[in-house]
């Protein structure tokens, strides 16, 4: 999908791209907004995630730990 073209693909142009039933879609997420709401919270989850690993390696330097 490209930035900014969430309104140009459909569910079930994800689900042959992701190789899975549209049924199994729809019953996890119900519509195309939700999907796309829960990839996005995945996706800045896991950033988050990667910042506060740098910052506490960051830290650990600077305060002298391993």
């Amino acid at each position: 999908m490209e930035a900014g073209q969430r309104d140009g693909i459909t569910v079930r142009e994800i689900c042959q791209k992701a190789n899975v039933r549209l049924g199994l879609v729809n019953y996890h997420f119900g519509n195309k907004k939700q999907l796309i709401e829960l990839c996005v919270e995945h996706i800045v989850n896991d950033i988050v995630n990667k910042f506060c690993s740098i910052e506490e390696e960051t830290n650990n330097h600077f305060c002298g730990k391993k």
